[in-house]
């Protein structure tokens, strides 16, 4: 990047309006904005624009081809108009990778400063997969890219090594989410009967191993729902299947359960963050198959578990927690303290703020295990 990049990012947080492309309704009121604006001593404007396609619809069918045209088609509307923005934040990685590729095709210079959000990257095979890399790289190649937004750690050295991107460029920041006024209170706590089992809950779409979970479980006392489109049959007595398990009806669901389990496929994929900050904001420990990403997030013994993938290293903790009453009182309390100090959407703003701002709020206190 040409000139002075600490000067240039002074010039376009504090110079002109900034603009953040969403791709749900985002509320007037959004937690994401006050957190950046508690930084903001210069009183910067942070303007939202919406093309929402994050609904069921977008990932079924027809909807899947229509949301990868809104990817490309959404961002290339706003390049006329990009000089008038000094940062701009792709909360939707893809409208801040299609903009930074747009901008680079026609040889737009550096007018604004691109932060993708929420960047994750999955090789693929074959053709496709060969130019889907090249199209990523080219795009993070742009002079616009301000800098690209981990949620997992060890994500910042994996990409910048596999775009050849400058030191820097990539960031790791915890993820964040807007608080739940029903959900952050110890009394979403489900309520067991004397004797009864530890209810467990799963979730996720992507990078999830629920066959693992279904066989664990099977032939012992603990039974579980699984919330997810998962087409294989299943008459295991200990699990339950639950298709079209959405948004608010998952996270009701998720309240009544004692611990959420989150097995995962494959340990080098950033996955899993989303749900067990849900489950943290519903007072539930969590217990993650190891991998690359889970300790950004989890302080193992504290707020949740981080296991091994087997059978026997599931079973032990789940008794663990189910005949030690105290421990899980605990243990929930501290997974409801963890989400409040360190994983809403307005820490995640701050914590922004102080990645691409000259002069960072003052770091604040966080638990052991995680960086502002």
């Amino acid at each position: 990047m040409g000139g002075n990049p600490r000067r240039f990012r002074e010039e376009v947080m504090m110079g002109r309006k900034n603009l953040i492309l969403v791709d749900f309704d985002s509320p007037d009121d959004w937690d994401f904005i006050a957190g950046l604006r508690s930084c903001d001593l210069g009183g910067s404007r942070w303007v939202v624009k919406k093309s929402i396609n994050n609904t069921k619809f977008f990932h079924t069918g027809f909807g899947n081809i229509l949301r990868c045209m809104v990817y490309f088609l959404f961002p290339l509307t706003l390049v006329p108009t990009a000089g008038r923005y000094g940062t701009i934040i792709g909360w939707q990685q893809f409208y801040g990778i299609c903009l930074a590729f747009w901008q680079r095709l026609f040889h737009v210079g550096r007018r604004n400063s691109i932060v993708i959000m929420t960047f994750i990257y999955k090789q693929k095979s074959g053709l496709a997969g060969r130019i889907h890399h090249h199209f990523v790289r080219y795009a993070l190649g742009s002079k616009s890219v301000g800098c690209i937004i981990c949620h997992s750690s060890h994500e910042v050295t994996l990409y910048t090594k596999l775009f050849g991107l400058k030191d820097g460029v990539a960031k790791f920041i915890p993820l964040g989410i807007d608080c739940d006024k029903s959900t952050t209170s110890l009394q979403a706590r489900s309520q067991r009967m004397d004797g009864e089992a530890l209810r467990i809950f799963s979730t996720g779409r992507s990078n999830r191993d629920y066959d693992f979970l279904i066989k664990a479980l099977s032939g012992t006392r603990y039974h579980a729902k699984i919330a997810c489109e998962w087409t294989a049959a299943t008459d295991d007595a200990n699990t339950e299947i639950v298709h079209d398990c959405y948004g608010e009806k998952m996270l009701e669901t998720m309240k009544v359960a004692d611990v959420v389990c989150i097995p995962l496929a494959d340990t080098e994929i950033s996955s899993g963050q989303l749900v067990i900050l849900q489950a943290f904001q519903a007072g539930k420990p969590v217990i993650v198959t190891r991998n690359s990403s889970a300790h950004d997030y989890i302080n193992d013994g504290i707020d949740g578990f981080i296991i091994e993938k087997t059978k026997a290293a599931l079973i032990a903790k789940l008794d663990l927690l189910d005949s030690n009453p105290t421990l899980y009182k605990e243990m929930s309390a501290n997974a409801l303290r963890a989400f409040m100090e360190n994983y809403t959407s307005r820490k995640m703003g701050e914590r922004l703020f102080s990645a691409i701002s000259l002069n960072p709020p003052t770091p604040r206190k966080l638990c052991p295990g995680f960086c502002s």
